[in-house]
């Protein structure tokens, strides 16, 4: 682990090359957090914000797949363990974000995709 920490970049972000020349998106020995800052070294506001949404009780992930998969005509597609996974996984990336937020400044990580409106209803 180098002085970025476990999952920031220093350098400008390039996208990985799989053996077929295609973008990879997750690498070896990475967590899915930790392959979004490290392959991108950036998130979008907008997808930010949502994650936290997400991660709030009221709206978490899980429920929300839950109540969206019990219309589908092969629920369960999803069962509770793989649904409280989700919930795990999310914590995971807002970790990843977090860490590397705290290390190189919010306006280093998390790119500002939002207009003024929307800024203004964030901040609420």
């Amino acid at each position: 682990m180098g002085p970025a920490g476990p999952h920031c970049r220093q350098d400008p972000p390039q996208r990985p090359r799989g053996p077929s020349g295609a973008g990879v998106r997750a690498q070896a020995g990475c967590s899915s957090g930790a392959s979004l800052i490290s392959v991108s070294g950036r998130i979008r506001r907008s997808t930010y914000l949502r994650l936290q949404l997400l991660a709030k009780e009221e709206h978490r992930l899980s429920l929300l797949m839950a109540e969206s998969l019990h219309a589908d005509r092969v629920a369960p597609v999803l069962f509770q363990p793989h649904l409280e996974a989700l919930d795990r996984r999310l914590r995971i990336v807002l970790r990843a974000v977090r860490d590397c937020v705290e290390k190189d400044g919010l306006h280093s990580v998390v790119e500002d995709d939002l207009g003024p409106e929307h800024r203004a209803a964030a901040g609420r």
